[in-house]
């Protein structure tokens, strides 16, 4: 039995329609202090920080550059285990800076615009993922990354009530 192109494609369309791409839910959620039992691993987090920014979030956007997508076959049964990227960028009234936030296509994702605290960043190199498995399908070429600043973990962004608790440790480093 032949498939028409026809109905391939109309096929290709509606399953575009069926199924829900992998996004993270946006649920905004304020920084949160760590625990006692926690402080320790956000002192070493904090220390270990390429930079420290006191500001608030004015923009963020997906920047699908540097996504790790799913196939169709891995989304339509949810299991998706790629990440999602947004772009975000950070103003304190006198400067700016973008931070990259990477997210789990099934998890809840807390940052969202308006919120302040003190965000801590790494250098980190992140691959165009998108480009690279297109890339990799061809040939075993090499695979193209950039350096950005990232979000690493919770302990990235904390309150701005602990802005001088990381400062002091930051100058311990």
């Amino acid at each position: 039995m032949k498939i028409s192109p026809c109905f391939a494609l109309l096929a290709l369309i509606l399953s575009g329609c069926v199924f829900k791409g992998a996004t993270p839910k946006l649920v905004p959620s304020e920084p949160k202090e760590p625990t006692a039992y926690e402080w320790p691993e956000a002192a070493l987090n904090a220390q270990h920080a390429d930079g420290t920014f006191v500001a608030a979030i004015t923009e963020m956007q997906e920047d699908w550059q540097y996504d790790d997508p799913c196939g169709i076959l891995a989304t339509a049964l949810n299991r998706c285990v790629a990440t999602i990227t947004y772009r975000v960028k950070l103003e304190n009234g006198t400067a700016n800076r973008y931070v990259y936030a990477f997210a789990h296509p099934y998890a809840e994702f807390g940052l969202h615009v308006g919120e302040r605290a003190v965000y801590l960043w790494h250098r980190l190199p992140v691959y165009k993922y998108a480009k690279c498995k297109a890339q990799q399908a061809m040939t075993s070429a090499y695979c193209d990354y950039d350096i950005l600043d990232t979000f690493e973990s919770d302990y990235d962004v904390l309150p701005v009530a602990d802005s001088a608790r990381v400062a002091d440790l930051r100058g311990t480093k």
